[in-house]
């Protein structure tokens, strides 16, 4: 998925699509409230990143699932 649009990826990301990179500012309230959790903790964007949604392909798309807890 593209967008320019940070909200729709977000979107995107709490329906459980794909994973989210991008800052604090603009995923604090979700994982907070626990909309959203980190993938890989360890691992931080530059602070000149962009915002990027990575998904599988749609061949291998059957739906939003839950994370694992």
């Amino acid at each position: 998925m593209q967008s320019n649009d940070n909200e729709a990826l977000l979107g995107v990301a709490r329906a459980g699509v794909g994973i989210i990179a991008g800052g604090d500012w603009m995923m604090k309230k979700s994982l907070d409230c626990g909309n959203l959790q980190r993938a890989l903790p360890e691992w931080q964007l530059d602070s000149d990143a962009g915002v990027y949604l990575v998904r599988p392909g749609a061949e291998m798309h059957r739906g939003a699932s839950p994370l694992p807890q």
